[in-house]
């Protein structure tokens, strides 16, 4: 069984329901979390974050729902290798990351319907990607951020490096029980670069707003246009 399968929504139904969530989906390091959370402090919505389900998911999933997920959470938690994951070429990562984002949209959907609706959420998604969001949200309400190659690259080198800003501890444990952490490095970041190219493609082809950060313009800008998107405020 994939991901998804077996699942049956009723997605118009879905998006009326979710009217009060914004989306802010699209790749890693291009500021979706830094600009979510400021949008709640500035306006007082509830921020929900994708990152921080994504790891939860990988201790909790199943093999049935989510099999990648399942096994990187049972390397973790049993110290095994991740040569199985990083051990590959960028792209065959970058898929399996696509195909866990689909089952992180179920499980995003799920939680949002099931929480409180008194004011708005706005959503951090980690590769929430237009083909997926765009099912739940109407165009004003969702919008999607990338970054350039080399802001991507020296990004995610930084979060594997320690005492380098962002750094990620989880990140570098995985790298390291790899049998060559430099090339397993480099292939992840090979396949950030994928995804990030990956949300671009599908946000022309389904005529989302994309705005591209990091290298192109900085976060201040990039809130202010989110913002205008969302028609909040002056």
């Amino acid at each position: 069984m994939n991901e998804t399968q077996g699942v049956s929504r009723d997605y118009e139904r879905v998006k009326e329901s979710l009217s009060h969530v914004y989306w802010i989906g699209g790749s890693a390091a291009a500021g979706k979390t830094t600009i979510s959370r400021r949008l709640s402090e500035e306006f007082g919505f509830t921020h929900w974050s994708g990152d921080g389900r994504w790891i939860e998911h990988w201790q909790t999933a199943t093999p049935e729902r989510n099999p990648i997920a399942h096994r990187i959470g049972y390397t973790l938690n049993h110290g095994g290798s991740f040569d199985w994951f990083f051990g590959r070429s960028g792209q065959e990562i970058a898929d399996d990351y696509v195909t866990m984002s689909r089952a992180e949209f179920e499980y995003a959907v799920d939680e949002l319907a099931r929480m409180p609706d008194e004011r708005p959420i706005v959503v951090d998604a980690f590769l929430g990607f237009p083909e997926l969001v765009l099912k739940v949200a109407e165009r004003e309400k969702a919008v999607f951020l990338t970054c350039t190659d080399p802001f991507m690259r020296d990004t995610w080198k930084a979060r594997a490096t320690e005492g380098r800003p962002g750094f990620l501890p989880i990140l570098k444990r995985q790298l390291d029980s790899c049998s060559d952490p430099g090339r397993a490095l480099e292939a992840f970041v090979e396949s950030n670069i994928i995804e990030s190219r990956f949300v671009a493609d599908d946000s022309l082809k389904e005529g989302a707003t994309l705005i591209i950060t990091g290298g192109r313009i900085g976060l201040d800008e990039a809130y202010a246009a989110v913002r205008r998107h969302f028609r909040l405020g002056a």
